[in-house]
């Protein structure tokens, strides 16, 4: 696994933790918002268990020649950045139906904010 691969699961953690704790926020009142985004978190997770299925094979074919080794990782890494926009938008969704919600202090909503900034600016 490249450290790019290890990247984009790390990626994928910390977006997954971020959209869990926009939801916890949402409590009874985000139902709606918490199911859709629930959804999109769970198409995340079958893309990015995918995507580990896609590489082993990629692995083999490189190994048995039938792909090179710089088509592969460009083939990996074009999945690997699909996988990571759809985490980063779903995180955005949930974050975005946090702050929205009645009742979400002037603190939190900074914090949700903050925690915006920081997904625009990751890698």
């Amino acid at each position: 696994m490249t450290l790019s691969h290890r990247r984009t699961r790390w990626s994928l953690a910390a977006l997954a933790a971020a959209a869990a704790l926009a939801l916890a926020s949402c409590g009874d009142d985000g139902a709606e918002d918490r199911e859709r985004i629930l959804q999109q978190s769970e198409q995340v997770q079958k893309q990015g268990e995918q995507l580990q299925e896609e590489a082993t094979t990629i692995a083999e074919e490189v190994k048995s020649g039938e792909t090179s080794s710089e088509e592969a990782a460009a083939e990996l890494e074009a999945k690997a950045k699909k996988v990571e926009e759809a985490a980063k938008d779903t995180a955005d969704d949930a974050l975005e139906s946090a702050k929205d919600q009645d009742g979400v202090s002037d603190d939190a909503k900074q914090q949700i904010e903050d925690a915006q900034k920081q997904l625009e600016n990751a890698p």
